[in-house]
C-alpha cells in the first residue's frame, strides 16, 4: 500500500466497553489488587502497522534494529492479523521517530490506513447504514483491535468529537500514536462521508511541534495543540449521512462475529468507563455504574470482590492521564489536575494509591518540583527532505 493523500449537554449511554488496562500503580501489590497490567501484557492487532517497517526503511533507518531495541521479534509487524505488545509498539514508534528525525512520523503511518485495515471492526464500520452508526460501531468494538486504546465519541449539541485515548501508563510514544490515529480517522471519515470531508477542528494534546505544515496539509485546518483531548471535531449533521455502498448482509455477518468475541472483564470495563467519563468531565461512581447498566451498590460489591474500590480505580486512571499530559504537553500542573483529571489534589494521589502499610517514605514532590520536570517535546528535528510528503 502506498501513502495517501461550550455549553455542553451530555447523556450516558449503556455501552459494551472493551478491555482496558488496570490502572493500579503499586508494584508490590498482589495480582488481584487494582494495578496496571504488566506493560507487555496488553496487545495491539498489527493491522496497518504492517506498513511501518517499509516506511522506516524509506526514511533511511533500519527497522530490524529498531524492532530489536524495542524488544520485538524481526517479524513482529509482518502479518496484519497478528498481535503485538502495545508497549513494544510504543518503543518501536518512539525509536523510529527519533532515529529518522521525522517529527510527523505518526501522520505518515496514519494516512496509509483504510477501514479495511481494521479487519472485523472495519467491516462493521464500512457497512453501517449511517455515519453515526459507523462511529458508534467503531467505539463499541474497537477493543477487538487494541487492549488499551480507547476510541471515543462525544456528541455535544451541534458538534461531535471522535477521538482516541491511550490507556497504558508509561507508553513511550503517545504523541506518535495520537498523530497516527487522527490521520487514520481522517481517512475513515472520508471513506464514510466522501473524499472532500474535512473536520472543523483538530485537537491534539501534545505540545506544538516546530513545523506544523505537515499537519495543516493533511487535516486542511490548523490543529489546536495542548488540547484537552485527541479528537477530530465536526458538525453533528454528518452523523445522519447515509454510508454509500453499505451492505446490510455483510453488516449482519460481521455483527454476529463480533458478538461472539470474548467479553471484557469487570475491571477492564470499569477502567474504560472511568476514562470515558473523564473525557466528559464527569467521574461520579453513580454515573459509571449507570453506564455499565448496574446499581452502584452492585458495582461496589463486585469491585470489592476484585480486591479494589471505585476510588482506587478513579485515582489510578486520573494519575495515568496526568502523567501522560505532564510528559508531552505544556499544560500546567494546576490545569491538568483541575481541568483534565478533576483532581485538584493531584500531588497527593500517588500516596493514596498505595496500601496503608506502604505509605512511609519520601514525601511527594512539590508543585514547583513537578513543574520543573524534564518534558519530552513532540518537536523533534525535522528533516523534510527525508520524509515523504
Amino acid at each position: 500500500m502506498s501513502p495517501r493523500d461550550r455549553s455542553t449537554s451530555w447523556s450516558i449511554h449503556r455501552i459494551d466497553w472493551g478491555p482496558m488496562v488496570n490502572p493500579g500503580l503499586i508494584r508490590n501489590e498482589a495480582p488481584s489488587q487494582s494495578r496496571w497490567f504488566a506493560n507487555e501484557s496488553a496487545s495491539q492487532r498489527v493491522g496497518n502497522f504492517v506498513e511501518v517497517p517499509a516506511l522506516v526503511r524509506q526514511l533511511g533507518a533500519d527497522p530490524a534494529a529498531i524492532l530489536r531495541d524495542a524488544g520485538l521479534a524481526p517479524d513482529a509487524l509482518h502479518v496484519a492479523e497478528h498481535r503485538v505488545s502495545y508497549a513494544g509498539l510504543g518503543r518501536f514508534l518512539r525509536g523510529a521517530a527519533d532515529i529518522t528525525g521525522c517529527a510527523h512520523l505518526g501522520l505518515l503511518v496514519g494516512r496509509m490506513c483504510e477501514l479495511s485495515d481494521l479487519g472485523l471492526v472495519g467491516e462493521l464500520v464500512r457497512n453501517s447504514p449511517t455515519v453515526g452508526a459507523a462511529l458508534r460501531a467503531l467505539t463499541r468494538y474497537q477493543h477487538c483491535n487494541s487492549d488499551v486504546g480507547l476510541a471515543f465519541l462525544i456528541e455535544r449539541g451541534s458538534v461531535v468529537d471522535v477521538g482516541y485515548a491511550n490507556c497504558q501508563l508509561d507508553f513511550e510514544a503517545p504523541d506518535v500514536m495520537y498523530d497516527t490515529m487522527l490521520a487514520a480517522g481522517i481517512n475513515f471519515l472520508r471513506e464514510l462521508c466522501g473524499p472532500g470531508w474535512t473536520p472543523s477542528e483538530v485537537l491534539l494534546p501534545q505540545a506544538r511541534p516546530f513545523d506544523v505544515t505537515p499537519y495543516c496539509n493533511l487535516f486542511k485546518v490548523h490543529p489546536s495543540f495542548n488540547a484537552e483531548i485527541c479528537a477530530l471535531r465536526f458538525p453533528a449533521h454528518w452523523m445522519m449521512r447515509s454510508v454509500e455502498g453499505a451492505d446490510p448482509e455483510r453488516l449482519r455477518i460481521a455483527q454476529e462475529q463480533a458478538e461472539h468475541a470474548t467479553p471484557p472483564k469487570l475491571l477492564q470495563q470499569v477502567h474504560r468507563a472511568v476514562r470515558a467519563m473523564l473525557l466528559h468531565q464527569h467521574h461520579a461512581g453513580d454515573d459509571v455504574a449507570r453506564m455499565l447498566a448496574m446499581h452502584r451498590r452492585t458495582l461496589n460489591r463486585r469491585l470489592k470482590a476484585e480486591g479494589t474500590t471505585f476510588q482506587r480505580v478513579l485515582d489510578g486512571v486520573r494519575f495515568s492521564v496526568a502523567c501522560e499530559l505532564l510528559s508531552m504537553s505544556e499544560i500546567s500542573l494546576d490545569d491538568v489536575g483541575n481541568r483534565e483529571c478533576g483532581a485538584p489534589d493531584l500531588i497527593a494521589m500517588p500516596r493514596r494509591l498505595q496500601p496503608p502499610e506502604t505509605r512511609s517514605g519520601p514525601k511527594p514532590a512539590s508543585p514547583d518540583e513537578l513543574d520543573a520536570r524534564p518534558c519530552r517535546k513532540v518537536a523533534l528535528p525535522l528533516y523534510a527532505a527525508r520524509c515523504p510528503a
